[in-house]
């Protein structure tokens, strides 16, 4: 359920096709194994509600059953699931900001076509964040490589993993990748 506690009370783990709120000092969000998936860090910094979403696919509409029974499987319901929690926490939607990680295309043969899942996740977070009017603080997506990400709301820092290198980042920096 969004927003369970877990065994470790400083690190709140982001399962795949589900998302987590924290508005509690100390609580980190984490996520790992994005590599086509696509993490959405939605961040009310004044507020400081924070909400991390890890979405595998693209568009609900691929499979509308399935996004009715699991909405944060996709980067369009999720993204709307995930800001709806965090207005009913206390953000206000006018604040909220968002980064995006992940979206990779980590297989060769998902660089033909339909199967550019990362970058059509990638490219769908984008347009479901400027649609709710969403400024998109930053982003780490695209390349070859899987990624990890954690979150601290207290201290505004993102840290992004890739295999054998740690990227430390305030939420107000870009880094294009």
């Amino acid at each position: 359920m969004p927003g369970s506690a877990t065994m470790d009370a400083t690190r709140l783990p982001v399962p795949m096709a589900e998302f987590r709120l924290s508005a509690e000092r100390g609580t980190r969000l984490a996520t790992v194994g994005l590599g086509s998936c696509i993490a959405v860090c939605l961040f009310d910094g004044e507020r400081r509600v924070a909400g991390m979403l890890h979405a595998m696919l693209p568009l609900s509409q691929a499979d509308p059953a399935a996004a009715k029974e699991q909405p944060a499987m996709y980067a369009d319901t999720g993204i709307i699931q995930l800001r709806q929690a965090m207005l009913e926490a206390g953000a206000r939607g006018d604040a909220l900001e968002a980064w995006l990680v992940g979206g990779a295309q980590v297989l060769a043969a998902s660089e033909a076509g339909p199967f550019r899942v990362g970058q059509r996740n990638a490219a769908v977070a984008r347009v479901m964040c400027a649609e709710m009017g969403i400024t998109l603080a930053g982003e780490a997506t695209g390349g070859r490589f899987a990624r990890s990400v954690e979150f601290d709301p207290a201290t505004k820092v993102l840290v992004i993993r890739t295999a054998g290198e740690e990227q430390t980042v305030r939420w107000e920096d870009h880094v294009e990748e």
